[in-house]
């Protein structure tokens, strides 16, 4: 008896893509029946084990360490003699343990596909933009960090029932409307969609969603408040209360390009934000009120120089470089 090739999933080839033991787990997963691994005799369940464990742990040694390739697999059912006794009771046993294996390999099969992939951009990198598996595209800014599900994109019935993502940082999705809902876990929000381009921002101030194209429905996990956002408007949530403010369009997510832009944005935020895009230190003095809000435009990249500049200026301020970075601190009052 012959076995097809079970189907590797893109996402998991492209994991093992990346490992020096990918060819021998790749050769693991071919011999596991398509579809969900539902295990037919030992060798298959104890060749799904080995997989499972070797990409849940990472810190272990190459799979070739544990079992020397080629795996190779009994391909005739077992004979049982229904006169004898014992036989028929050592079938029993093998039937135990048959189950035994295929609810440990379905077991490992949902623990892996519950670890979700993370994909970030360090502090002072560029914006960066990639495809979910539902055919989504994401842009990350510096510094963001979004966790994805394994299953997103898997063929029904094994993948998600929902499309959840937890972002921290700043992105912009453009969502793929598939028939689920698309959601965004923030620290303090959930944004939920159907299908729209959208901007969130999530830092330890709060978090605040800006629309380009459709709306989004944005809760407050503090009290369960809820409200619509639709194209031109942000919504912001903060510890205090969660608001919304038009905006205009063409402000949004322009740091996929190199821009910047801000609106009624604490002075604070705007900081934090530049420390990330430009990876430096900005240092704010104790004596300075950060919590006012700014608003500002920059359609191509400007000098993290000039930035400080129109702000300090703006606001009464002043900064100056130091070995770490920069201070923003109060500017001189004339007596």
């Amino acid at each position: 008896m012959t076995t097809s090739p079970s189907v590797i999933p893109p996402e998991l080839a492209a994991e093992l893509a990346t490992r020096a033991d990918g060819e021998s787990l790749r050769q693991l997963w071919q011999t596991i029946p398509p579809g969900l691994p539902t295990v037919t005799d030992t060798a298959r369940a104890n060749a799904w084990n080995a997989l499972s464990a070797r990409l849940a742990d990472p810190a272990r040694a190459p799979f070739t360490h544990d079992v020397a390739p080629p795996l190779t697999l009994d391909t005739q059912p077992p004979s049982i003699t229904p006169t004898s006794a014992r036989p028929a009771i050592l079938s029993r046993r093998s039937t135990q343990r048959w189950i035994a294996s295929a609810l440990a390999a379905s077991l490992a099969l949902v623990a892996w596909r519950a670890v979700p992939r993370t994909v970030s951009v360090a502090p002072g990198a560029p914006a960066a933009g990639f495809r979910l598996d539902d055919g989504s595209a994401v842009w990350l800014a510096s510094g963001a960090t979004l966790k994805i599900p394994r299953a997103l994109g898997w063929p029904a019935p094994f993948r998600s029932s929902a499309r959840q993502v937890t972002l921290a940082g700043r992105g912009f999705f453009d969502v793929t409307h598939d028939g689920r809902a698309f959601v965004v876990r923030t620290p303090d929000a959930l944004v939920r969609v159907v299908g729209t381009r959208f901007e969130v921002r999530a830092n330890a101030a709060g978090s605040q969603v800006l629309v380009v194209e459709g709306h989004v429905v944005v809760t407050a996990d503090r009290d369960g408040a809820r409200v619509d956002v639709r194209a031109g408007e942000a919504a912001r949530v903060t510890p205090e209360r969660l608001t919304t403010t038009r905006v205009p369009t063409a402000h949004i997510a322009v740091w996929r390009s190199g821009g910047l832009a801000a609106h009624d944005e604490p002075l604070r935020d705007v900081l934090v934000e530049l420390a990330l895009r430009y990876g430096t230190t900005i240092t704010v003095a104790p004596d300075v009120a950060s919590d006012g809000a700014v608003s500002l435009f920059y359609p191509i990249a400007p000098p993290l120089e000039r930035v400080l500049a129109d702000l300090c200026t703006a606001q009464g301020l002043r900064f100056r470089q130091t070995s770490r970075g920069y201070v923003v601190e109060r500017g001189i009052v004339p007596t």
